[in-house]
């Protein structure tokens, strides 16, 4: 699995394609790691990506958290949690306000 975090906020992808098609990613990326092999590359060898204001990071071999060794009690997917569920209640509110933020 890969991590896109970003100050409390984690996102999951479940490869370096994946993650490396993200906007939030391309916008960021600087230098030679625009390439996707060095990308790639990087993440494998267990390199955190520094991209501005977001990082990115392999946390584990695994394609599904649920195949992960350290499923249960996992730092990173309850951190995912917690922004699936953050985002959730942002567009709740969204809605409910005709669309606007405030």
């Amino acid at each position: 699995m890969y991590v896109i975090e970003r100050k409390q906020s984690m996102w999951l992808c479940a490869s370096a394609v994946e993650t490396y098609e993200v906007q939030a990613v391309q916008l960021r990326l600087q230098g030679d790691i625009k390439d996707f092999t060095v990308f790639e590359q990087r993440l494998d060898k267990g390199e955190r990506i520094d991209a501005g204001v977001i990082q990115v990071y392999k946390c584990a071999d695994a394609t599904k958290c649920s195949e992960c060794t350290k499923y249960k009690g996992c730092e990173i997917l309850q951190a995912v949690q917690k922004t699936a569920q953050a985002h959730s209640e942002w567009v709740k509110l969204v809605e409910s306000n005709g669309g606007y933020t405030f």
